[in-house]
């Protein structure tokens, strides 16, 4: 595609140099091939503009920049190279998102549950699905990629191309807040945008809560989403809701709402309720454990009403829906041992998973986690003071720690635990899990939180194959 013909949509550039045939997009310089166009994008930690001679070298036959550089490809200078990058990405993979109904899940928690859910529910309904989020790229049952929780825009629009070749009815995508802010979805508009819920996440990168919320409520806009579901029991959704323009569906169990759940009952082996949808009465039968997981199926169901899917569909495409990987996955094990993997990460999805188990647990509870080593200090102490409240004994241990001091994370997670004295370190994952496998008693259970269905363990810049549900499961075959 010629190059001026990928900006036309653009606000505002200045284009120096000559019109080129574009054949490839990229913003790293390494991934730079013939016929490249390079987004010399200037970032916190990297400027892009250093890597421009890498790009060239490799290929690159013109770079948007925010600033002129002395070069001889042509440049496109534009005032946010990352804007530049997503318009120009749509552009490229011809503007295939406007082809394919995608629905937008925003949120702290929740989202890769609530995203398999509807998913489900479709896939029941006789719809091929596509889906983008932290366990990777599926089209259908197909994983064809992992990458991060939202791929950058050339990627994104990248997979959203593959899957309107393929057929895909609908794309369920998990939009962080980076994503947001870093305009990797600007472009696409949704056809419904979830919201979740909000809690303590990311400050190293917002700043504040305040900063943290209000990116998440730029999202919801009727530029980007044609409709919203909102869970209303959350305080931040409830102003969403009440401020928006834009056509809403609520949910919730203790706020007025469209959608809400009477007669809840759940234990280990799952939970049963009765739903009202939009004065649509629907039985719930369903794997998933816990009252958070209540919201995550009333976010889906509500969501699946807008899509005008049929309630027997609905209850069905729950049910089946047995297990999603990283998710509070629970393995029995003798003497009526539980061992539970679950990706929670932040003091509120500890406090769902924890204490849930607390209540459902007749033995001691041993709870293993670590913490990122980009997480503020007060992240951290929330999750000491969250473990601390439900668990007999803590294991901390690592999570992806980069190039960070694993002693002075958790020194940070036991400022949380107050006088609670039952706790040790062990740095290696696996030999921390080997360690509280060893402690378990009749009726215990063992929850290993934090990394759920990752693949990677980050360590000094390298990404290290890890898999916990496969080390537990070797675990347990040494036993």
């Amino acid at each position: 595609m010629r190059l001026v013909d990928l900006i036309e949509d653009i606000d505002k550039y200045l284009y120096i140099g000559e019109d080129v045939e574009i054949s490839h997009l990229s913003h790293h310089s390494d991934l730079c091939e013939m016929g490249s166009l390079f987004f010399a994008i200037e970032g916190t930690k990297i400027n892009g503009t250093k890597y421009i001679e890498s790009a060239i070298s490799n290929g690159a036959v013109a770079v948007v920049t925010s600033k002129k550089l002395k070069v001889n490809i042509p440049q496109v200078i534009v005032d946010n190279v990352r804007l530049a990058m997503a318009i120009i990405s749509k552009k490229f993979y011809d503007n295939a998102c406007d082809r394919l109904k995608i629905i937008g899940i925003v949120g702290t928690n929740g989202k890769t549950t609530s995203s398999y859910l509807i998913k489900n529910i479709l896939a029941v309904s006789g719809f091929s699905v596509g889906l983008i989020g932290t366990n990777g790229i599926y089209i259908d049952n197909n994983r064809i990629a992992e990458d991060l929780t939202t791929p950058d825009p050339i990627d994104i629009h990248r997979y959203i191309s593959y899957m309107v070749e393929r057929g895909v009815d609908y794309c369920i995508m998990e939009v962080s807040a980076h994503a947001i802010d870093l305009y990797k979805i600007a472009g696409i508009k949704f056809k419904v945008g979830l919201y979740t819920n909000i809690s303590n996440e990311h400050l190293d990168y917002f700043g504040s809560m305040k900063n943290y919320i209000n990116c998440k409520k730029k999202f919801f806009d009727i530029r980007y989403i044609e409709e919203a579901v909102i869970n209303v029991d959350d305080e931040v959704g409830m102003s969403i809701a009440k401020k928006n323009s834009i056509p809403c569906v609520t949910y919730g169990m203790y706020n007025p709402s469209n959608t809400f759940a009477v007669n809840v009952v759940s234990n280990i082996n799952g939970s049963k309720f009765v739903v009202n949808a939009l004065d649509s009465i629907i039985s719930i039968e369903t794997s998933l454990i816990g009252e958070y997981n209540v919201y995550n199926i009333l976010g889906a169901i509500s969501v699946c009403k807008l899509l005008s899917i049929r309630d027997k569909n609905i209850e069905c495409g729950i049910r089946s829906l047995e297990n999603i990987e990283g998710r509070c996955n629970i393995t029995k094990i003798k003497n009526n041992n539980y061992i539970v993997i679950d990706f929670a990460h932040t003091p509120d999805g500890m406090e769902n998973i924890l204490s849930v188990l607390r209540r459902m647990s007749k033995g001691k509870i041993v709870t293993i986690f670590g913490c990122v080593d980009y997480s503020d200090t007060k992240k951290r102490s929330l999750m000491g003071q969250v473990a601390s409240k439900y668990s007999d004994y803590i294991i901390l241990t690592s999570d992806n720690p980069n190039f960070a001091d694993v002693k002075t994370i958790n020194k940070d997670i036991k400022y949380g635990f107050h006088k609670f004295k039952n706790y040790t370190e062990i740095e290696d994952r696996v030999e921390a899990i080997r360690y509280g496998m060893s402690m378990l008693c009749q009726d215990d259970m063992l929850v290993i939180l934090g990394k759920g269905g990752e693949k990677k363990q980050v360590v000094c810049g390298e990404k290290l194959e890890y898999n916990e549900q496969k080390i537990v499961n070797n675990l347990l075959r040494d036993l």
